[in-house]
């Protein structure tokens, strides 16, 4: 709604960077003729794939995520996989908002660890990420996908 509302104030051309998962929702949320959507790859930081590679065999996942399409949990779930090194990790995947009791499943054993995502990090209470079993997906922006950016909304440094 914010989004929309800021568009509709202002009368010249939009250019708003995105990150190249919500690049599609954001689109079609938008009037083409007011504004251009511009996408920015990112990629998970070198901290969380070493977090990842570290994970033990026969390891049980919970990726906590917000509600998405399927198409793009199931490209979440896959880059999870090329990352976790072990053999025989199985990584589930459910929307925070659909837990009916939050601190009761992350202090639950019905997994091993809890995969935040970026945009469900606001969900989970503080306190809650700094378990050890919970690992936060820190997103990092990437320089070549920036710089593309850079150029097509016409920004000169």
């Amino acid at each position: 709604r914010e989004l929309k509302t800021a568009i509709s104030k202002g009368t010249a051309t939009q250019k708003i960077m995105v990150n190249h998962v919500m690049s599609d929702l954001v689109s079609s949320l938008l009037p083409r003729k007011k504004s251009a959507v511009i996408s920015v790859e990112v990629r998970i930081s070198e901290q969380t794939v070493k977090l990842l590679a570290e994970i033990k065999s026969g390891a049980s996942i919970l990726l906590l995520h917000l509600p998405q399409p399927s198409h793009r949990l199931h490209y979440m779930i896959e880059q999870l996989r090329r990352l976790v090194k072990a053999p025989d990790v199985k990584i589930s995947s459910r929307s925070v908002r659909e837990v009916p009791d939050l601190s009761a499943l992350l202090n639950s054993a019905q997994y091993d660890l809890y995969l935040i995502g970026p945009g469900a990090r606001g969900e989970v209470p503080h306190e809650m990420r700094k378990t050890p079993r919970v690992v936060q997906i820190v997103p990092q922006l990437d320089p070549a996908s920036l710089e593309i950016a850079r150029i097509r909304a016409g920004v000169i440094i």
